[in-house]
């Protein structure tokens, strides 16, 4: 399992986390109110894959910070 935290997501965001990444779990983090993410390690594929290794698992860490952990716009900005 691969972790995210610290990851307090609406619950719009943990649908969709648990729609994209089959397996994926939302645990507390022990001690503190926060709360962390565990997704199955990535593989090449589904059935006999391989771990995902060096830039593959970089771009995959990085598709789910964009598609789970967007980063909120400053208010008044414009892009």
């Amino acid at each position: 399992m691969i972790r995210f935290a610290p990851a307090d997501l609406p619950e719009s965001r943990e649908m969709r986390l648990k729609r994209m990444y089959q397996g994926a779990q939302i645990k507390a983090i022990p001690g503190t109110d926060r709360r962390m993410v565990l997704i199955p390690k990535p593989k090449t594929d589904r059935i006999g894959g391989k771990d995902l290794v060096d830039e593959a698992i970089l771009a995959w860490a990085r598709e789910v910070l964009d598609a789970i952990f967007p980063v909120a716009q400053p208010v008044g900005s414009q892009d």
